[in-house]
């Protein structure tokens, strides 16, 4: 008698059975995790300062300085005067005072039109250089001058 659900299965090795319709499940790869995404970007934010080492001393603001002339740099690659600026201002007040960082400024004042603001520290930047024994950068600094005030 049939119920019309199909063939009755039988047991392997027993009479009249057919082993070549018999179908294994296909073996389980192993799981295997993606990589994490990149993040493609890190942004990275400078908060207060390092307290004074015990015994006295100043404060290490090596880090804070440079970040500041990071963005500084950045900013000044980008054309953005106004804030490439306020970073150099911000890092020759924590210390990093050098030639570069006053010609730098200077020029960002005179990208934006101040030029009172960049003699002020072109002339800067000038000292800094002829005190460092740089006199062809002090020249740069002084011709730069001339130019702003139009001699």
């Amino acid at each position: 008698r049939s119920s019309g659900a199909g063939p009755t299965p039988r047991p392997a090795g027993a009479s009249g059975g057919d082993d070549r319709n018999i179908v294994s499940a296909p073996p389980t790869a192993p799981s295997v995790t993606p990589p994490a995404p990149d993040p493609g970007q890190i942004n990275i934010t400078v908060h207060g300062q390092r307290p004074a080492p015990t015994g006295g001393g100043t404060p290490d603001r090596g880090n804070g300085v440079q970040a500041v002339l990071g963005a500084a740099r950045s900013n000044f690659q980008l054309k953005h005067w106004a804030e490439a600026a306020r970073n150099y201002e911000e890092a020759i007040s924590l210390g990093g005072g050098r030639a570069s960082s006053f010609q730098r400024l200077g020029d960002c004042y005179k990208h934006l039109g101040q030029n009172a603001k960049a003699v002020d520290a072109l002339n800067r930047a000038a000292d800094a250089y002829e005190n460092a024994g740089n006199t062809a950068g002090a020249e740069t600094c002084r011709q730069e001058i001339k130019l702003l005030k139009g001699n």
